[in-house]
């Protein structure tokens, strides 16, 4: 029963982080088509920008990296296989949500500046964020079954 229930669960969590990533994929590529038609307005100065949104990258990994092992620290071994399946999910989308956010705001400020220098940086979090991918063994091991 327990390794069905794990099971559906990893399932549904690989659903939602797959759906994330497609998300992300597909903004990419509209931003780019976007900014390829002349939308964006090249006379925006982006200095301001330059330096947010690489140090909101830095801090969103931290973050995020540093907000999900506190989290799943305390989970305690008493609880319930499904109480413990669903703090990882939630865990997972918070630390998700924060590389994301960072990402698409990149591509906002691409679009809006034509400056390929927030493709890169977009580019770095999505790599990131396919770091986070989760696996059987990470689940097992954080939510200590």
């Amino acid at each position: 029963m327990s390794k069905e229930i794990l099971h559906a669960h990893f399932n549904k969590t690989g659903y939602l982080y797959l759906i994330l990533l497609l998300l992300q994929i597909s903004f990419f590529t509209v931003s780019l088509v976007v900014v390829s038609n002349g939308i964006g307005d090249e006379k925006i100065s982006d200095d301001f920008f330059r330096f947010i949104i690489p140090i909101a990258g830095i801090i969103a990994m931290t973050l995020s990296n540093k907000m999900y092992k506190a989290k799943i620290s305390k989970i305690q071994v008493k609880e319930s296989i499904e109480v413990k399946l669903k703090k990882f999910r939630i865990y997972k989308l918070l630390q998700w949500a924060l590389i994301m956010t960072v990402g698409i705001l990149a591509l906002t400020v691409f679009i809006i500046t034509n400056d390929y220098l927030y493709v890169v940086i977009f580019l770095f979090m999505m790599g990131y964020f396919i770091l986070l991918r989760p696996t059987k063994q990470q689940l097992k091991t954080d939510i200590k079954i």
